[in-house]
């Protein structure tokens, strides 16, 4: 005989059941919340600290770091004696006209030593601009090439790609370059892209003046833009020197040193820095501490939806 606690035992069975399963899946809902919500906070907090680094590297660019050693047309360069001082390896101070170049210049017999190390021989992914290690530091050789890196904002050789434009190349004519205790002028006569492993560009050339006809010829053939100067061989000439967009082009800029150390023509917020110039980068300005609120403030405010969801649920029931 059924006395029916067969089928109360099965209908308590399925409701256990139920409740098991919902209890299953509220769990995994809380828990892919959760990860959701980690994923995101990981990701915000990852991307705080690639600004946080970037700002680093952008802010060791900045030329208002090392306005302060700039070597002065008169009196006793004491404060460029004072950065020798710090790194005997600075030998000069290279800047063009009309752009973020503004910078003491290094030189090392290793090649690859300022490429991450500052003015001052502290480590600095920004690295320096410094001469080819086979070039004579005095700028005796006929041909002294310099390196810097191809940053944004124009830092340091971050201007040279806009070299490309017409307009920028013809309005921008002219730097200065200081060593042997003064200044010197730069003319620039050439706007070209080349190869990283081209050793025509990149030879070093001394006193070999069929060298540097030939080097001449090859620069005139290749260039984007072209002033005709009467560069000769036995001027004296800076090749400046940045990577191109893919892995072995280079953007190059060839200029003249000259005697005569022409005026600067530019007003100063086009000698821009990337603290003060119209190049800055707003967000990379922000401070590292609003990039840690800002995904803490989104976590508090996924945990207040989350537990606002759950008393509204218990609220209903």
């Amino acid at each position: 005989m059924d006395n029916g606690r067969g089928n109360g035992s099965g209908k308590e069975s399925r409701t256990l059941l139920r409740g098991l399963l919902q209890g299953l899946l509220r769990g995994a809902n809380v828990l892919v919340e959760l990860a959701i919500i980690a994923f995101f906070v990981v990701t915000a907090l990852y991307s705080a600290y690639t600004i946080y680094d970037t700002n680093k590297i952008y802010k060791a660019a900045d030329v208002a770091n090392f306005q302060t050693y700039r070597p002065e047309s008169r009196g006793r360069n004491l404060s460029f004696r004072e950065l020798q001082a710090k790194n005997d390896d600075v030998i000069g101070w290279l800047k063009v006209y009309g752009t973020g170049i503004d910078y003491p210049l290094l030189y090392s017999n290793e090649f690859d030593a300022y490429i991450n190390k500052d003015p001052e021989g502290k480590f600095s992914l920004a690295g320096s601009v410094f001469l080819d290690y086979k070039n004579a530091p005095d700028f005796g050789d006929f041909k002294t090439i310099i390196y810097g890196h191809h940053m944004e904002d124009g830092l340091m050789f971050g201007d040279l790609d806009k070299f490309r434009s017409k307009k920028f190349f013809r309005s921008r004519r002219y730097g200065k370059i200081y060593y042997g205790g003064k200044y010197h002028g730069l003319e620039i006569f050439a706007y070209f892209q080349g190869d990283a492993y081209d050793d025509a560009i990149y030879s070093v050339i001394s006193g070999d003046r069929a060298a540097a006809r030939s080097f001449l010829d090859l620069v005139r053939r290749k260039a984007i833009w072209y002033r005709d100067l009467g560069v000769k061989p036995s001027d004296h000439i800076v090749l400046m020197s940045t990577c191109a967009g893919d892995t072995n082009g280079r953007y190059l800029l060839a200029a003249k040193i000259t005697d005569k150390v022409q005026a600067d023509p530019f007003p100063p917020e086009e000698n821009k820095t990337f603290l003060e110039g119209p190049g800055k980068n707003f967000i990379r300005m922000l401070p590292f501490w609003w990039w840690i609120l800002l995904p803490l403030a989104l976590l508090i405010l996924a945990l207040l939806i989350r537990f606002g969801r759950r008393r509204k649920d218990l609220d209903e029931r």
